[in-house]
């Protein structure tokens, strides 16, 4: 089988339904004027484009909010994923540049959120945390959602102490934002940080929602503090890999028999230096994802090494891995099921 017949597709979104043309359409354009049939006319399209980037409403899928890393110049959001469960955003993982606006565009509600997870601290996974947490100020959010990220290191913070530089009443950024944080105040919502040790070797149960069940390992992203998630909801799982640069097992231990393997291919085959000192090359990932015996695997985390190479990496991926691999854009919707 030629490998690009492995490639998969994302989910198809729903299309939007045709609306019924207003009696008044011609009146409204003698009365007002063009520049109001400009405003109207900018309303439908982003009526239009938002329905386009929404997930199905039954069903268990992970949207990729972010499909880029750092730069600026990619076309693409900073890394960012959402698990849906029949309709609802029930977990955000990372909180890159721009995923914001892409939470909005998918439709997704603050209010149907359980928690937020935290690969690792780089600017990419993390910078729009304020946003969303200024945004819930705006909703009708009232009920408490828990953060979880790793312990820290040398050269990233605890996330804890990351969380109390943003927020924290007296020091914080962004102190202004303290009351959600502050368990006395008599905010309806809180958001409460935990810390998760890296414990090389095992996997490590996080918590228990009852329908959903969150695991992580401690992974190797060079030197950071960094760590891989798994979600299982019923008997379906996602496991994102985060950054990390495939050098132990402890992904391994986390997706075996995972349904959907999201892995960050921001390498190509010849990246040599700082760059596979982070991150996987595809024909590692293939390994790992051979190993794990996933159902499908995507790859997203692109960077500009790593764009544009769809043919070069399925065939390095495809050496290792026989199953199906699919490309993230930004919004593309992954079945689990």
């Amino acid at each position: 089988m030629s490998k690009l017949q492995n490639v998969i597709q994302p989910q198809p979104q729903p299309q939007p339904q045709p609306q019924p043309k207003s009696p008044y359409r011609n009146l409204l354009r003698g009365l007002v004027g063009a520049v109001a049939l400009t405003t109207a006319s900018f309303g439908v399209s982003a009526q239009t484009a938002q329905s386009q980037h929404q997930c199905p409403d039954q069903g268990h899928y992970l949207q990729v909010l972010g499909s880029g890393g750092p730069e600026i110049n990619d076309g693409r959001s900073s890394t960012s994923y959402l698990l849906w469960v029949d309709g609802k955003a029930r977990v955000l993982i990372d909180a890159g540049s721009g995923s914001a606006w892409r939470f909005e565009q998918s439709g997704a509600r603050m209010e149907d959120l359980t928690a937020m997870l935290f690969t690792h601290l780089h600017v990419d996974h993390s910078a729009d945390l304020p946003i969303y947490v200024k945004s819930a100020f705006f909703t009708d959010l009232n009920h408490d959602i828990d953060l979880y990220g790793p312990e820290g290191g040398e050269r990233l913070a605890d996330f804890i102490d990351f969380i109390d530089s943003l927020f924290g009443a007296e020091k914080g950024a962004y102190r202004y934002l303290n009351a959600p944080f502050n368990p006395d105040s008599h905010s309806p919502y809180h958001f409460i940080p935990h810390r998760v040790p890296l414990t090389f070797g095992k996997v490590i149960p996080v918590k228990d929602y009852g329908e959903l069940q969150i695991s992580a390992a401690a992974v190797a992203h060079g030197f950071l503090p960094a760590l891989a998630w798994r979600i299982d909801v019923g008997d379906k799982s996602v496991t994102i890999s985060g950054d990390m640069n495939g050098q132990t097992e402890q992904l391994i231990r986390l997706a075996k028999g995972t349904d959907l393997l999201i892995a960050h291919a921001a390498i190509n085959e010849q990246t040599q230096g700082a760059g596979q000192f982070l991150h996987m090359k595809p024909s590692r990932i293939g390994e790992i994802a051979d190993q794990t015996e996933t159902g499908q695997l995507v790859l997203s985390h692109f960077m500009n090494r790593s764009l544009n190479r769809e043919a070069e990496i399925g065939a390095q991926i495809g050496s290792n891995y026989s199953g199906k691999v699919g490309f993230a854009q930004d919004l593309s919707c992954w079945s689990l099921d």
